[in-house]
């Protein structure tokens, strides 16, 4: 909880930056963008998000509906998105 704040606005920038080409949101503004939170590894102390929330544009111009999960550091500030479509 303490990393919590940080840890979703990172995260979405980091999901966002994972985008070839254009995406968009599609949470409402009350939704969570995240809806699964947990400890991704407690030796290093990093905290896992996944969602699918966003939908992303191919090469060609269509749209996705793309889940994704980020990897967030608390200690290095640091969030790593990993896209799956």
């Amino acid at each position: 909880k303490k990393h919590q704040s940080e840890m979703m606005a990172t995260c979405a920038t980091a999901v966002e930056n994972a985008a070839k080409w254009d995406y968009e949101w599609t949470a409402a503004w009350y939704e969570p963008k995240f809806g699964d939170i947990y400890i991704a590894d407690p030796g290093a102390g990093t905290l896992a998000a996944a969602g699918d929330k966003i939908k992303m544009q191919n090469g060609f111009g269509a749209w996705k509906r793309i889940s994704y999960v980020c990897i967030f550091d608390p200690d290095k500030r640091h969030a790593r998105a990993v896209i799956h479509d």
